[in-house]
């Protein structure tokens, strides 16, 4: 099942609601992807990945929009997450500070962490921006989106290599 699909299946308000739970996350490991979500899109002059709820987005993609191995894949990287925060730094990623998990992402992401951390922290990353940039706040704050215009002419490309 695709990105589409799952959408059509819950509403998204039930994904804003205070009552929310999630289906296939635990709660720590929801606390997790919460806190890694903010960490790769962090609130600035625009909401951040926490601001929009990237991981209720993350936990429905799991229920229904993935493919089970996609969803083994993710579930096993949290655990090793985990793991790897406490032979590094005692503690699991959720319980780290700013700086702990900064690390650990940035040891993710420079394949200081094995494979298995690149795998995970790309997989993560994806469904992040994939779940921040398709909600409302990020359209229309952070990518300023304006929705479907109508041009009178089209302006053309004004890069000088390309005018004849």
């Amino acid at each position: 099942m695709r990105r589409r699909e799952v959408l059509t299946l819950v509403p998204l308000s039930s994904l804003a609601a205070d009552n929310w739970r999630p289906a296939v996350l635990s709660e720590h490991q929801n606390r997790t992807v919460d806190q890694l979500s903010e960490r790769i899109i962090p609130r600035t002059e625009t909401p951040g990945a926490s601001d929009v709820k990237v991981n209720r987005y993350i936990d429905q993609m799991l229920k229904a929009g993935l493919e089970q191995k996609e969803r083994e894949h993710f579930l096993s990287g949290l655990e090793w997450l985990d793991k790897y925060c406490r032979a590094q730094r005692v503690q699991p990623f959720a319980d780290l500070d700013e700086a702990g998990q900064a690390a650990a992402l940035t040891a993710m992401q420079n394949g200081e962490a094995g494979e298995e951390g690149v795998r995970f922290f790309r997989q993560m990353k994806d469904l992040t921006l994939r779940g921040y940039y398709t909600s409302r706040e990020g359209l229309l704050q952070e990518l300023e989106y304006r929705g479907n215009g109508v041009y009178t002419s089209y302006p053309g490309c004004t890069h000088p290599e390309h005018q004849k």
